[in-house]
């Protein structure tokens, strides 16, 4: 039974690999056109902001060799382009570097899980196209919700400002781009940078606060409480709740598995 559970687990390790694995760009790619579709915009890095694409078509690689995704950083912008929105822009594009040192942080080896198959800079502005490709369900809901937190997130800033709204817009949508670097400084000192990321904490809040809220709701119409039980009602309706805050920060959605029929919906 050991060793049958052992092989059962080595076999499932082997098919995660086997099932998620994509296109890696080549070491020697160089710059190249990209035509493709902002997924979303992650949190920015030390050298900019960057974005999360769906490649529609790579100068110099075919469509079975072009990446489901890449990740590209941006030189400082007026306004970023929104989730959904199909670009254009002329980048240097590499692999997914691995550890600088041994027993480093393998971000290659995180970025072969994401889909991730390709890094790189965009070498100007991007410059909006129209997408002709019919669009994968899976990611054409993907860039629904992103574009809906990416809304959100600004309009989160518009209202509270920047001081504020930063912190906010973090904790709704994820998006941490527009927290101030003092108030990001002074959590960190405090110990408590650790509340800006979305975690269980920000779920069991949402959950429990839905749960009470609507127990209280159903215990003050006793013809409904009479009928129906409250506890089970609110339990569901907090996972519910929960579930929908789980998706809208965009942390469950993943790459389609089968990277070749994403790309033959593409097109070469």
């Amino acid at each position: 039974m050991l060793i049958a559970l052992g092989v059962a687990g080595f076999s499932a390790a082997k098919l995660r690999t086997e099932r998620v694995r994509a296109p890696v760009a080549p070491p020697d790619l160089g710059m190249v056109t990209i035509d493709a579709l902002v997924v979303d915009i992650p949190s920015p890095g030390q050298g900019g902001q960057r974005l999360l694409l769906a490649p529609i078509r790579i100068s110099g690689l075919t469509a079975e060799a072009t990446p489901i995704r890449v990740r590209v950083t941006l030189k400082p912008l007026a306004e970023l382009p929104p989730p959904g929105q199909a670009i254009r822009l002329k980048a240097m594009l590499n692999p997914p570097p691995p550890p600088a040192s041994p027993g480093a942080y393998d971000f290659a080896r995180d970025a072969f899980f994401d889909g991730v198959g390709g890094v790189g800079f965009a070498l100007g502005a991007p410059v909006q196209i129209a997408p002709t490709q019919v669009l994968p369900l899976r990611l054409t809901l993907q860039m629904h919700i992103n574009a809906m937190r990416w809304h959100l997130t600004r309009q989160i800033l518009q209202v509270l400002g920047p001081q504020e709204g930063g912190l906010a817009a973090a904790m709704v949508t994820g998006h941490e781009a527009f927290i101030p670097k003092v108030e990001v400084d002074n959590l960190r000192a405090a110990g408590l940078a650790h509340i800006i990321s979305i975690s269980g904490l920000h779920m069991a809040i949402v959950g429990g606060f839905t749960f009470v809220a609507l127990r209280l709701a159903i215990a003050a119409w006793p013809w409904l409480a009479l009928r129906i039980s409250g506890k089970k009602i609110a339990a569901v309706g907090g996972f519910i709740m929960v579930l929908g805050y789980l998706c809208f920060p965009g942390g469950p959605i993943r790459p389609s598995a089968r990277p070749s029929r994403r790309l033959a919906r593409f097109g070469p």
